[in-house]
């Protein structure tokens, strides 16, 4: 049995309902109700499974089966992009999905480094930024300046990853910055070449705070590009919302990871 989720929401009878769940699926996936721990959403897609519950930042809790050893619960992970190693710290156990690299982050550098005329010497906004991967690979792959946002207790973690990873004649390029969606997202001008985001279509509750902080910042020749697995019904529902108000372009597909990258650009600007 490959990897999945339930998602359910808390109230009790849901809750009641969700550990009933557990309870039948591991035993048919011959796996053990580990614990009710701090875990959001993931999707695996691995042999071995524990099964775990979370409610985090939102009421919305999950029901996940994984491997223990899976890639999300290393303290560290290390990568090779434009030339150079770079080493992450993670913290799903104290920051959940925020502070772990999901596959769409990998697959968005992968894509930015072979399409560096997206990067070189433009104004770059990532959102959702969990552990600054994407924004530290565009920096080493010559961004004239990039914005790397999220919420605020997630900030301490990207700056010392950005510290570790770039010299200082490139981290002087980069600027980690608060950006929760919805919230303060006029503290930013509509000034950037390019918007990126990888794994930031996930949540359902915040769609609407999301589109509305991507009205604000995609303007004229702004290009949005979002690398996403597409997991529900209501992802897809989603990109559907965002082509009523964009061309919405499917440029690339990471088939290892399930991961498509999508150009989005006003419709008025061709």
């Amino acid at each position: 049995m490959s990897g999945y989720c339930i998602q359910v929401y808390s109230t009790p009878m849901h809750i009641m309902c969700a550990y009933f769940l557990s309870c039948i699926c591991s035993v048919a996936a011959d796996c053990e109700v580990k614990s009710w721990d701090n875990i959001f959403k993931m999707d695996s897609h691995v042999p071995n499974h524990v099964c775990t519950i979370k409610q985090h930042q939102t009421n919305a809790l999950t029901l996940i089966y994984r491997d223990g050893n899976d890639k999300l619960q290393k303290s560290e992970r290390t990568f090779q992009f434009a030339g150079k190693r770079i080493t992450l710290q993670q913290n799903w156990a104290d920051m959940g999905v925020a502070a772990v690299v999901w596959d769409a982050a990998i697959s968005l550098c992968e894509y930015l480094e072979g399409n560096t005329q997206l990067v070189k010497e433009k104004k770059l906004l990532e959102l959702g930024a969990g552990t600054g991967l994407v924004g530290i690979v565009v920096a080493l792959l010559g961004a004239k300046t990039i914005d790397i946002t999220e919420r605020q207790f997630v900030l301490r973690s990207i700056k010392r990853n950005v510290k570790n990873n770039l010299p200082l004649d490139v981290s002087t390029k980069v600027f980690v910055k608060e950006l929760d969606w919805g919230k303060n997202y006029q503290h930013f001008q509509p000034i950037y070449d390019v918007i990126l985001g990888a794994d930031v279509i996930y949540d359902v509750d915040t769609f609407p705070l999301l589109l509305q902080t991507i009205h604000h910042l995609v303007k004229s020749k702004t290009i949005l590009l979002l690398a996403n697995r597409i997991r529900y019904e209501r992802d897809t529902n989603f990109f559907n919302q965002l082509k009523s108000f964009y061309k919405v372009t499917l440029v690339h597909y990471d088939k290892t990871r399930d991961v498509r990258v999508y150009v989005v650009k006003i419709k008025q600007y061709k």
